[in-house]
């Protein structure tokens, strides 16, 4: 979320698009104009002279709102296109002994284990200290591997500090037994970026050769002895389009379009977010320069600002043909086919 790069945030809907200028323009409809305020469909776009001005518009979303209104743009100023499809996000989960295929938690008797979760994904680097979690448990001269994961769920789940991060469950799907640790979905707010759970977790004297690290040091435990191709464990992933993410793309752009730029030195209500909470947004993305007199360095001198424009596109709905009309335009402006 780099706000200083990402200066306009548009949102489409699924409505239909017949605006015949801004007079009637509907909530969450994308619109092309020309300087003089005329719509611009597809083969307008397409004949549209390289350094002719146009602009992109989303329709208001209210009464008393306005519409927001793309910087001025040319073909020749727009320098990359790109999207993303939607993708929710992806929690973390990570095994000890049976990962719901195979594997078991390695048994000794009268034995201490010691199992440590250690979340560090709310840090910055070298800045904090990790929040690491440390349990104990004993086992008795006749031990179990299912007396082992139980006695350390129970001590997991009834750890606040814990609870509030992950979910720790007996895992038995393969017949044995093993535990199971999720990463939870945080709550959002309207301060913070939305984090994403992530740890490393580790059981002394509970592992056998069944246990590897990928590539983002997240432990797996795997089905067959020292296979790493096998394993059942999950990386967290971000997601991509989704209401939190955008809700926070929203808030840190508030410094172009509400001149809020520290919500922490100076906390604020800020204005209602435009995202819908139940939306799925593929993400289009405009590269494009803005150049223009600069009155600093000299007279004539022309400075050149580079920004992106990101459209969201909300495809939870996909009746109207919104996708397929804001593809063709963006087609026609940018020259790069990006059909998500």
């Amino acid at each position: 979320m780099v706000r200083d790069v990402i200066t306009h945030l548009l949102f489409a809907e699924d409505v239909v698009q017949n605006a015949t200028g801004l007079a009637n323009i509907d909530a969450g409809e994308i619109l092309f104009i020309d300087a003089g305020g005329n719509p611009l469909d597809a083969t307008a776009l397409g004949n549209l002279a390289d350094d002719a001005l146009f602009y992109i518009v989303e329709g208001k979303k209210g009464t008393a709102l306005s519409h927001i209104i793309s910087p001025r743009l040319t073909k020749a100023s727009l320098t990359a296109h790109r999207g993303s499809s939607y993708a929710a996000e992806v929690q973390q989960v990570s095994y000890i002994g049976d990962n719901g295929t195979t594997g078991d938690i390695n048994v000794l008797n009268n034995t201490e284990y010691s199992l440590i979760v250690s979340f560090g994904y709310d840090k910055d680097i070298y800045s904090q200290r990790r929040n690491v979690r440390r349990y104990h448990y004993t086992s008795d001269a006749t031990a179990t591997s299912a007396e082992i994961t139980a006695a350390f769920v129970a001590l997991m789940n009834a750890d606040k500090d814990f609870a509030r991060q992950a979910v720790a469950v007996v895992e038995t799907g393969g017949g044995a037994n093993g535990i199971k640790v999720t990463g939870k979905d945080l709550v959002d707010n309207k301060i913070d970026n939305p984090r994403l759970v992530s740890f490393t977790l580790s059981l002394d004297e509970g592992f056998d050769a069944t246990v590897g690290i990928d590539e983002n040091t997240i432990l797996y435990v795997n089905g067959a002895s020292g296979a790493l191709a096998s394993g059942a464990s999950v990386s967290p992933k971000p997601g991509i389009g989704d209401y939190q993410r955008l809700q926070a793309m929203e808030r840190n752009g508030l410094g172009f379009t509400a001149g809020q730029t520290n919500l922490r030195k100076f906390p604020v209500v800020g204005p209602d977010a435009r995202v819908d909470t139940a939306g799925t947004y593929d993400m289009y993305v405009l590269d494009y320069y803005n150049e223009h007199e600069n009155g600093e360095i000299g007279l004539g001198a022309t400075r050149k600002v580079h920004a992106q424009i990101i459209i969201a596109n909300n495809i939870a709905t996909t009746v109207n043909g919104t996708t397929a009309a804001l593809e063709a335009k963006l087609l026609a402006a940018t020259g790069v086919a990006v059909n998500l």
